[in-house]
């Protein structure tokens, strides 16, 4: 190849680098930094498979014509690609995608049926694979499931597996409800090895729910509804009920009246009150209510997390109650709490969420182990100097 049919760049490499990208440092220079070590050309490969990305351009275009064994180089690149790169400037010629046609980053949606009857389950499986060299936010769980009762679900991963990632979120879902859903699009943010942002979808998958079909010979169990009956008109019976319905709300207007003074004393007293004391008080007294033997998981979980949040509100002094799980773990964040508690507080309110809205029933040994890990942030999270011996208590038996 001759030096008509042929562009020339200058680069320098900077190896053993954190992370791999390349950068624009003059006309036709760039800086390329790669996580490889300069041994045997592995260090080169690795430019040449970034600088084919950056431009793209097919590996084959690209040759080291000077210095390949020193950090600054100049590489040559066929002038057909570079018409392709510098004329038109803007468009890839893959979307991200290696020689052999695998995208770098891809996620998919299926689901095993879309034509089911009331009560019946469908299986939603969200699944990712991504090259190891990008950065890229996993979704959250059940993010767009709201219309559908979770049965069960299940996240595998993130493995890897000849430099690629697969993570995979796999969800058992039903819904008593006739009509058409459409369960909604995912999309992925990520940035590549060269620090290009893009885009990724999973496409929507719509669900008929049909009703069930009435075999012949089924019984009628349905009967007319009766006709109203005349009341008889009684003034002083009207009289008598008015007086009554007086007297009721007097009382209750009191008896709210003194239940507000008594709340108020509460929260006062609650506010001189270390915030690890009221949440082992609070997490006591929900582990002896009737919830869970009423079936009430929902409840139960709400009461759950917002012990937790109101005891990161007073031992982080931030507002935890109006925010979104999301919203509330980067404040955490930005506040500079500890990482490793950061990350403990959002894996048990994303569970939490999982069973107020996303309608997941999870069974009895994960309900204690929630429970368990709700005592374990207060104990992990509260001073050293003001943990007591046997303030953890055993709520596996404790679960009424």
């Amino acid at each position: 190849m001759n030096s008509m049919s042929e562009k020339r760049i200058h680069i320098r490499v900077i190896p053993r680098a954190s992370a791999e990208k390349v950068e624009q440092i003059g006309e036709d220079a760039y800086k390329v930094w790669v996580t490889a070590a300069p041994d045997k050309g592995q260090a080169n490969k690795h430019v040449i498979r970034l600088l084919s990305r950056y431009f793209s351009v097919p590996k084959g275009s690209l040759r080291i014509i000077k210095g390949p064994t020193a950090r600054d180089k100049i590489i040559t690149m066929g002038l057909v690609c570079c018409m392709v790169v510098w004329g038109f400037f803007a468009v890839p010629l893959s979307l991200a995608q290696d020689a052999n046609g695998i995208k770098e980053a891809e996620v998919t949606a299926e689901v095993d049926r879309t034509e089911v009857t009331i009560g019946d389950t469908v299986r939603y499986v969200l699944r990712l694979e991504h090259d190891e060299g990008i950065r890229l936010e996993y979704p959250e769980l059940a993010a767009n499931l709201d219309e559908f009762q979770i049965r069960d679900y299940k996240v595998t991963g993130p493995t890897v597996k000849k430099g690629r990632i697969t993570y995979i979120q796999e969800y058992l879902i039903t819904t008593f409800t006739l009509g058409e859903y459409t369960i909604p699009p995912v999309t992925l943010s990520y940035t590549d090895a060269v620090g290009v942002v893009r885009e990724i979808t999973a496409p929507a998958r719509t669900i008929t729910v049909k009703p069930v079909i009435r075999r012949t010979g089924d019984g009628d169990d349905v009967r007319d509804i009766k006709g109203t009956r005349a009341m008889p008109r009684d003034l002083r019976r009207v009289w008598w009920v008015m007086g009554g319905i007086v007297l009721i709300g007097g009382g209750i207007a009191a008896a709210l009246y003194i239940l507000r003074l008594r709340r108020r004393n509460k929260e006062e007293e609650t506010l001189r009150r270390p915030p690890e004391d009221t949440a082992r008080e609070e997490l006591d007294s929900l582990c002896r209510s009737s919830l869970l033997a009423e079936g009430k998981l929902k409840e139960y979980y709400d009461r759950l997390s917002d012990i937790i949040r109101r005891y990161s509100e007073g031992r982080w002094s931030i507002v935890a109650l109006d925010r979104t799980t999301w919203e509330f773990y980067h404040q955490l964040r930005r506040n500079r709490v500890d990482r490793d508690h950061v990350d403990l507080v959002y894996s048990f309110l994303k569970e939490c969420d999982l069973v107020k809205f996303a309608k997941y029933a999870p069974p009895r040994h994960t309900i204690e182990e929630d429970t368990k890990q709700a005592y374990h942030i207060v104990e992990i999270t509260t001073p050293a100097e003001t943990v007591q011996p046997g303030d953890v208590a055993s709520v596996g038996g404790a679960i009424s």
